[in-house]
């Protein structure tokens, strides 16, 4: 399954360092299917602590998967495939699409690129969500954000 990094190690990999205690990925897959399955593998591998929110017609994200333990914080999986809500599967797709690859925890892995990023951002609305983007900005001001679907 194909994932990218989002959220606050998004962030630091386009130079916003914020305080965070998860990580979070993105996808673009059927949540009927595969991510049911990545919950079982989670399971069998000794995993105990994950919960699989389905999708609905009301969250336009389609599935999260909530993965925790005694000894790591939360990881987040976002799927951006809800075909019971709707939701942005443009943005979904793109996000997958023109992610780009940077190094975090001395790692290479895959990471939002900064335009959409902001998308993201301005698609969950919020406060804290509205200061990320003034950040992000100011930190790359070479940034032409391209508009986007």
């Amino acid at each position: 399954m194909e994932s990218v990094v989002i959220g606050a190690m998004a962030l630091a990999a386009h130079g916003y360092n914020r305080a965070t205690t998860d990580f979070d990925l993105a996808t673009f897959t059927n949540p009927f299917t595969v991510l049911r399955e990545m919950v079982v593998r989670f399971k069998k591998a000794g995993i105990e602590e994950v919960e699989l929110n389905e999708p609905d017609g009301q969250n336009p994200l389609g599935v999260v998967i909530n993965i925790s333990g005694d000894d790591f914080n939360l990881v987040q999986v976002v799927n951006f495939d809800n075909p019971l809500g709707g939701g942005h599967p443009n943005l979904g797709r793109q996000v997958l699409e023109t992610a780009q690859n940077s190094m975090i925890f001395g790692s290479p892995l895959r990471v939002v690129d900064l335009p959409r990023l902001i998308a993201l951002k301005l698609y969950a609305g919020g406060r804290k969500g509205q200061l990320d983007i003034l950040e992000l900005l100011e930190k790359n001001p070479e940034t032409q954000i391209p508009e986007l679907i």
